[in-house]
């Protein structure tokens, strides 16, 4: 399987955080919430997965 593009959105994301190596993110999922994070899952960058929270509550 050929890896998919990023969308903009996270491309622009990943190139503003210095092009960090993929080990260096992390999901963090929780009945209350569900995040992506880079580096440190307190204190780096975070992204809420609404859509991942969606899907999982049909």
């Amino acid at each position: 399987m050929l890896p998919r593009p990023l969308p903009l959105e996270a491309r622009v994301g990943w190139e503003e955080n210095g092009r960090p190596d993929p080990y260096e993110y992390g999901i963090t999922i929780t009945p209350e919430k569900q995040f992506a994070w880079l580096a440190d899952p307190d204190d780096g960058p975070r992204w809420p997965l609404h859509e991942a929270a969606a899907a999982t509550s049909r």
